[in-house]
């Protein structure tokens, strides 16, 4: 939200490999920020791979809310990709 996509993305990266006791939950929404960051900064692909994973497993755990977010998170992807053509 400050605009500094790019610090929330390496930081997000570098949480990716380390072993911890997150609650699923929070881990799932890591995914999902990550691919908003993405989003934001034009990687639609990619975005839209990671955010199809996070409705996903949001999706496994029951998590209605998570899912619709996702599915709005999509929504803006296509919405995006389809204004550079």
């Amino acid at each position: 939200m400050q605009d500094k996509y790019t610090e929330a993305l390496l930081l997000l990266l570098k949480l990716e490999g380390i072993p911890c006791n997150w609650h699923v939950m929070g881990a799932i929404q890591c995914l999902q920020s990550l691919g908003n960051i993405l989003r934001m900064q034009d990687n639609y692909v990619e975005a839209s791979n990671i955010v199809m994973e996070a409705q996903k497993q949001f999706l496994k755990i029951g998590n209605v809310l998570g899912v619709a977010q996702c599915s709005q998170i999509l929504g803006e992807i296509l919405f995006m990709a389809g204004q550079l053509h």
